[in-house]
């Protein structure tokens, strides 16, 4: 029904993910619009979906509700996108003989390049990111997981591997 990497995709997006693009309220609203049936999936396809969501078509594709395009041409996040993030992972719920297999994680490479970086540099603040910029050089590992990336320093890898040893 769904593609395996738009499921891939919207995985990582909790609530706490949803509410750090808008806010909790819309979060608990679009819980609300699905719970009351508010939501049709209208088409499917290649890496894309279609949902109505309370009379506003939204279109979801990989890239996430940030970018996905809502007829209610909200300049925000809206709870419309929200609720269609939440409405097509019920849906993978409700066809677990129809899953598609687990994809392979994404490379890191692709992980960062789908960050944005304005972003992150406004949420880590000048010194927080001049730090980071310093220290990108010596990542030794990173491991993506559903809701967070874990970054292994080089000198910590080697700590680790002394300890071992040892």
């Amino acid at each position: 029904m769904i593609d395996a990497a738009l499921r891939a995709s919207l995985a990582p997006f909790d609530d706490a993910a949803l509410a750090t693009l808008a806010n909790a309220g819309l979060v608990r609203r679009a819980h609300r619009d699905v719970a009351e049936g508010k939501l049709r999936l209208v088409s499917a396809g290649k890496g894309i979906a279609a949902v109505e969501a309370d009379g506003q078509l939204v279109t979801l594709d990989a890239r996430g509700p940030r970018v996905a395009d809502c007829a209610c041409k909200s300049v925000a996040v809206c709870r419309h996108r929200i609720a269609a993030v939440l409405f097509l992972q019920g849906l993978e719920d409700e066809a677990p003989g129809d899953a598609a297999p687990e994809a392979a994680s994404p490379a890191p490479e692709d992980i960062v390049a789908a960050l944005d970086l304005g972003a992150l540099e406004r949420w880590s603040g000048k010194a927080g990111w001049r730090a980071a910029l310093e220290l990108v050089e010596s990542v030794g590992q990173v491991e993506p997981s559903a809701n967070a990336i874990s970054v292994a320093l080089t000198a910590q890898l080697e700590l680790a591997k002394t300890t071992r040893d040892t």
